[in-house]
This record gives C-alpha cells, sequence and structure tokens, in this order.
C-alpha cells in the first residue's frame, strides 16, 4: 500500500494526466486495478519483472491500469479505437513528464530511460486493443489465439 500510496502522491505533486473518474477512487480500489507494468494475461513473474524493468513509470501506469479498468466500450468502431489512442497517448504524456521530474537533461540516463519508456508506450499502442476491449483477461484476443495454437 504504502508504494502505491507514494506513486499516488507523485501524480498529484506531477499532476499527471489522468480522468476526472481517477480522483474519486480509493486506495484500496486503485490495488485492485493496478498489477504492475504489463497486460493482465502474462504471469505474474513477468509482470514484477517488467514492473522492476520500467519502475519510474508506476504513476503513469497506475493511471493506465484505471483507465483500461474502467473501459467498458467492447467494440471494434473508429470512437473506441480514438479513446484506446487517447488513453496510451496520455500514458506517454505522463512518462515524458516523470522522465523529467526525475533526471536532469544532461543526465544520459534520462535518455536511456526514455527510450524504455517509448518501447513500453509502442507495445502498449500496437498490441493493446484487445486489453481495451476485453471485458475479463481470459477474453483478450491475443490469449485466445496464443490458446488455440
Amino acid at each position: 500500500m504504502s508504494n502505491i500510496k507514494s506513486n499516488l502522491n507523485l501524480i498529484k505533486l506531477l499532476d499527471l494526466e489522468r480522468p476526472p473518474v481517477f480522483d474519486t477512487l480509493f486506495i484500496s480500489e486503485i490495488e485492485k486495478i493496478y498489477n504492475g507494468a504489463g497486460p493482465d494475461w502474462m504471469s505474474e513473474f513477468s509482470r514484477s519483472v517488467l514492473t522492476m524493468l520500467l519502475r519510474y513509470y508506476a504513476p503513469a501506469f497506475i493511471i493506465h491500469d484505471v483507465e483500461f479498468e474502467m473501459n467498458d466500450d467492447t467494440e471494434n468502431t473508429d470512437r473506441n479505437w480514438q479513446r484506446f489512442e487517447d488513453c496510451n497517448d496520455r500514458m506517454w504524456r505522463n512518462i515524458q513528464k516523470l522522465n523529467a521530474y526525475i533526471f536532469a537533461w544532461y543526465n544520459p540516463r534520462k535518455y536511456w530511460w526514455l527510450a524504455k519508456g517509448w518501447l513500453a508506450y509502442r507495445a502498449c499502442s500496437k498490441f493493446g486493443f484487445s486489453a481495451w476491449c476485453a471485458t475479463e483477461p481470459e477474453h483478450n484476443i491475443a490469449v485466445l489465439s496464443a490458446k488455440n495454437h
């Protein structure tokens, strides 16, 4: 809980972009939603490794996970794609803001970590729509497809 709480404090301190509903949730609700970086179908071990590799961006991923959880549109429509892209773009802007807060412009690690954040953003944008539309982790199209082969 203290880790979630410190991340929530950072979200407020940096005024990271988030949907209005985010600020109405209790910490216990956010804890139920956020399971680390990576999709729900990924193993707990894999998510813990990915979370560690992307640790500086946890506040952006918490907001992103809440947005995914709150989405109830399961249709493959232009409107839903736009909302999905808006969510991912918001995550990328939050990653950039966190990166600017953590690292000085002259620190080479700034650019290393920003590249990692970019890859996370691109992975979500390219492979995340089925999870965005999923009502449960098992309904994820990618998971069902992988299980059938």
